[in-house]
């Protein structure tokens, strides 16, 4: 079965929540990735940043994974697929907010992207700077 890259940065980190939601899924690695930068506008968002790097999950999913991911990020209207460059000259999916919510994400979410940053062995320190930075109330 073809596969493709997917990155992700914000609940679909965590291994647990991608075995639910994509069997075929993966892992490839984490990377980070010059230019852009987490934020949160209710759901995780990278935002273009010319100083600031994102840690971002790799994954190898199949068409049908990226039919789910669909789903779940609630393509086209809150959420549209774009390719994200790699550092090594690769290309991987990517999931861009086009919703423009506003507000902090809910503790349930927050954590469970913890436990994805753990998952890839990621520094917590722009999750919580992005945290911070919406105010969200830890």
């Amino acid at each position: 079965m073809p596969t493709m890259l997917y990155a992700a940065y914000g609940s679909n980190l965590s291994h647990a929540q991608m075995a639910a939601r994509c069997p075929a899924a993966r892992v490839v690695g984490g990377v980070m990735v010059p230019g852009w930068r987490l934020g949160f506008r209710t759901w995780a968002v990278i935002e273009e940043a010319p100083e600031a790097m994102v840690p971002i999950g790799i994954w190898a999913v199949t068409e049908d994974c990226v039919t789910a991911l669909d789903v779940f990020e609630g393509v086209p209207d809150s959420y549209r697929r774009a390719p994200l460059p790699l550092p090594d000259g690769r290309e991987a999916l990517v999931y861009l907010e086009c919703a423009g919510r506003h507000g902090p994400p809910t503790r349930a979410y927050a954590d469970i992207i913890r436990v994805g940053y753990g998952d890839f062995g990621f520094d917590p320190a722009p999750l919580e700077a992005a945290l911070a930075a919406c105010r969200f109330a830890a």
